[in-house]
């Protein structure tokens, strides 16, 4: 029962439901007013494309993405923006695009493609904002980067044509230039010119020397067609997993220039050049995707600045390796790491790096090791991808230099999980362990610099020279063996030397030789001899410890009781 005092009049009742029927519409009618009138006030306040947006796009996307880019849309236009700019802006927050590998906290580089946040900030109000085109007279001026040019006095082309293969998705072709070099040339400027601009990817160009070609012109010959397959670098594929079938049998190639989208001409400072050896040929090589692009015949070209006056500085781009890999079947962060010191008695100065993996790559990075124990970083790309390789320029007035005693890490992560195995015809492969090799489905660890040098001469290392450290070596006193390992000569005369070595002390020396050949320490001075002109001997003596001592120590008895003489002759290192 209802209490008497609480008992309301029916009219009462019917009066105050109306009021707050009345009450409740009002409200809904201020709510919505507030929401039309934040909406409007949200769209007043927000960017615009003419005013705000458009120079966003120009500075970071229209090098790719434009008419005949190497993007697969356009992104040029308010309406190609405005039809794309929540996928865009998805991407930017997840930092695929714009794409830039290196991590921006280790260190800086020229030209990076980096989006600052209050870009990034500016493009999602605008979305917010409904993507409000504003008023084109008050468009802002162009952002355009202004493109960096030349005047070239040779264009290395292919001797012709090729139309890339219809039924691979990628198709990686290495292509002998017409351009021969007579003479010592020096490059001064160059730019790769995609032809068939929507199937190139990227672009890598060497310059081999002459003792290398014999290969590549057998190549060239037994493949249908211009140029030759190649993957992992500028010289066929063997399969045989030899650092020297990876690298040319004459030494490393010497890298004249790359490009991916986007890429501006490589025009190099004052006084600096590249030396082209004479003899040499220039072989380019093409990654062409034809994922979602019809094929079509393709001609890029390599257009060079090129001089016979001597410069300043020669810049010499050469790479260091971890070639004795270990990434084993459904690993999924195999590392791979090896330090390279420099045995040099001259600093070493750099001027940009890139590095090169295959497909399982997962991270790669490298660091400096100072003489005070620290330890800085050099190069760092977190999330490896193979499709966008290219060479990373250190600021002008922030070159790294790597002082003697002070070395070099190259460290490659590898993904070797079943998850991440790549589909061929649909059928996705089995995990295996992985080792070093030129094919697709095997791994390469490889930190290229562009080490930066006085002009010198070229020096005429002459295997006599062996002659000549025998007798320095005996009146300083050391060791016979140590000291002939050291002497500079040229790469072939210092493999025949070992060789000889082994040859004629194996029998008695072979377990401590054995010791030394099995042990990366062996390979990495080999490496470090060659590429960064470091005293094998110091290196070995550093690097294999008591195990190279052994060494010197059977074998100088040896060399000299003169039993290894006429084998030392055979290769030219001492008269007869």
């Amino acid at each position: 029962m209802t209490h008497p005092a609480l008992r309301i009049p029916r009219d009462a009742l019917l009066a105050l439901a109306v009021a707050f029927s009345l009450f409740a519409l009002a409200a809904c009618d201020e709510a919505a007013d507030a929401t039309a009138l934040d909406a409007e006030v949200a769209a007043e306040s927000a960017p615009t494309w003419y005013a705000d947006l458009k120079p966003v796009f120009e500075r970071r996307c229209v090098s790719c993405h434009s008419e005949g880019g190497a993007a697969p849309f356009r992104l040029d236009s308010l309406e190609t923006v405005s039809a794309m700019a929540p996928a865009a802006l998805a991407s930017i927050e997840a930092g695929r695009m714009p794409p830039w590998m290196p991590d921006p906290d280790c260190r800086p580089f020229r030209n990076e493609r980096l989006m600052p946040a209050e870009e990034v900030e500016l493009l999602r109000r605008w979305v917010d904002g409904g993507k409000p085109e504003g008023d084109p007279a008050n468009a802002a001026p162009d952002a355009r980067p202004e493109r960096r040019t030349f005047e070239p006095t040779t264009i290395a082309r292919p001797t012709e044509a090729y139309t890339p293969t219809e039924a691979l998705n990628d198709d990686y072709r290495c292509f002998i230039l017409d351009t021969e070099f007579p003479t010592d040339t020096f490059l001064t400027a160059s730019q790769v010119r995609p032809d068939a601009g929507a199937l190139v990817h990227h672009v890598l160009v060497y310059a081999i020397a002459p003792e290398g070609l014999d290969r590549l012109y057998e190549a060239d010959a037994a493949e249908e067609g211009n140029g030759y397959t190649c993957f992992g670098g500028p010289f066929p594929n063997t399969g045989s997993g030899s650092l020297q079938d990876s690298m040319g049998s004459s030494g490393f190639p010497t890298q004249l220039g790359a490009w991916v989208p986007g890429n501006e001409p490589q025009i190099l400072e004052e006084g600096t050049a590249i030396r082209i050896a004479a003899g040499s040929r220039i072989v380019m090589q093409v990654h062409y995707n034809l994922v979602g692009n019809e094929t079509q015949p393709d001609a890029t070209e390599f257009a060079m600045r090129l001089t016979d006056e001597t410069p300043q500085w020669l810049l010499n781009t050469r790479p260091i390796v971890v070639h004795e890999l270990e990434i084993p079947a459904n690993d999924p962060a195999a590392v791979n790491r090896r330090v390279y010191r420099n045995y040099t008695n001259d600093p070493i100065t750099l001027g940009s790096v890139s590095a090169h993996m295959h497909l399982l790559g997962n991270r790669f990075r490298s660091t400096v090791l100072r003489a005070d124990g620290t330890e800085e970083c050099l190069f760092d790309i977190p999330a490896w991808d193979f499709n966008w390789q290219q060479s990373y320029l250190f600021p002008r007035d922030e070159l790294v230099v790597v002082q003697p005693g002070e070395a070099l890490t190259i460290e490659c992560e590898y993904d070797n999980s079943q998850a991440n195995q790549a589909y061929v015809d649909g059928v996705q492969r089995e995990s295996v362990d992985v080792t070093w090799g030129e094919g697709t489905y095997d791994e390469m660890c490889m930190l290229y610099m562009s080490i930066l040098t006085p002009y010198t001469p070229p020096q005429t290392l002459s295997c006599a020279m062996g002659e000549q450290c025998l007798a320095e070596c005996a009146a300083e006193g050391r060791s016979t063996s140590d000291c002939l390992i050291g002497c500079p000569m040229p790469v072939t005369c210092k493999g025949c030397l070992l060789q000889s070595i082994i040859g004629c002390g194996g029998a008695v020396c072979l377990g401590a030789l054995n010791e030394v050949r099995n042990d990366p320490c062996l390979e990495t001075c080999m490496i470090n001899s060659a590429i960064l002109n470091g005293d094998t001997s110091a290196c070995l003596r550093d690097e294999c410890g008591d195990k190279y001592a052994a060494v010197t120590d059977c074998l100088d008895p040896v060399l000299d009781s003169g039993r290894c003489d006429a084998q030392m002759v055979g290769c030219g290192l001492m008269g007869e």
